[in-house]
């Protein structure tokens, strides 16, 4: 997330133009009189809940503000894809309303992270349900199969198994995430017998 300084006038001089500062950067469909806009970044390809949050926040703030305003993506070697916007600082040498809600948005960013509890809440969900399926079904099967020592079959029941255990889930810089061990710990033989493979449940009943 870009950062810009709290005094309007002076946040305004340091972000006029900085787009001619990057590094390696074209940027081929620039406004008129360019150099009275800068580009502010608010995602990428790999942000997380909380920064997707607050991108959407951004752009619902940031739509009243018409041709102030214009969305961009631009291609990066390390994230693949960075959006942000270009926002019109100065009007015939006046800041426009725009760049001063950009600022005072990234006022409100450095008093607390998070700009709409409602969205980030909707965005961390989203990732824990589509979790399952991306790696916690793997993860939560092979870390039973070590701790019991046994092979468990496809069964879906395996899902409602690991919510059973309470799971407690976290947003770190990967996303969110679960201690999976924790869950694992938590489960209890006569839980998981059932989803035990039949060789593995013929073997047990030899024994």
């Amino acid at each position: 997330m870009t950062t810009i300084a709290h005094d309007l006038n002076e946040a305004a001089r340091a972000a006029a133009g900085n787009w001619r500062k990057f590094t390696c950067f074209v940027w081929f469909e620039k406004p008129e009189e360019p150099d009275d806009w800068a580009i502010v970044y608010v995602a990428n390809r790999d942000s997380g809940p909380l920064e997707r949050a607050n991108a959407k926040a951004i752009a619902i703030e940031l739509e009243a503000f018409g041709d102030d305003v214009r969305e961009e993506s631009h291609n990066h070697w390390a994230v693949g894809h960075v959006d942000g916007y270009a926002i019109r600082v100065y009007r015939d040498g006046n800041i426009t309303a725009a760049f001063a809600k950009w600022v005072e948005i990234q006022d409100r960013l450095d008093d607390y992270p998070v700009l709409d509890e409602d969205l980030h809440s909707q965005e961390e969900q989203e990732e824990i349900d589509a979790s399952w399926d991306a790696w916690v079904e793997h993860d939560f099967r092979r870390a039973l199969e070590k701790h019991f020592g046994r092979e468990i079959r496809d069964d879906a029941n395996l899902f409602d198994l690991f919510n059973e255990q309470e799971p407690e889930w976290y947003e770190d810089c990967s996303g969110m995430t679960c201690n999976i061990k924790r869950c694992v710990e938590r489960v209890k033989a006569e839980d998981v017998e059932p989803l035990f493979t039949e060789h593995e449940q013929e073997q047990e009943g030899q024994s």
